[in-house]
């Protein structure tokens, strides 16, 4: 999120946490993405798009931008505001195994 940069480089960056230019770069080895914002770019993703970026199969779709059916043909658990969840087929994680996640906008 371009408009976030600024308060992203000020309050997070210094933790170690990195800012990106490239939806699919944010994604890159992700087990799970939060959308808090509904800009075009957002909308336009496809469940394709993700699943080929993605390592993890979670989205929480705050705006509810998604279409919900297709991403849970991909396999995903996509969770929204006045969704019901929905859950794939689960892989056992590993006691203390590290979750990657994305947020594709602040």
């Amino acid at each position: 999120d371009p408009a976030a940069e600024y308060n992203f480089i000020r309050d997070f960056k210094k933790k170690g946490y990195s800012c990106t230019e490239k939806a699919e770069d944010a994604l890159k080895k992700a087990d799970g993405v939060v959308i808090l914002t509904e800009w075009k770019e957002y909308c336009e993703m496809t469940a394709d798009f993700f699943a080929e970026h993605m390592k993890g199969r979670v989205i929480i779709d705050s705006r509810n931008i998604l279409n919900e059916h297709l991403f849970r043909q991909q396999g995903f658990t996509i969770l929204g505001t006045g969704r019901k969840e929905v859950k794939p087929p689960s892989r056992t994680r590993s006691r203390g195994e590290f979750v990657n996640a994305a947020i594709v906008s602040m």
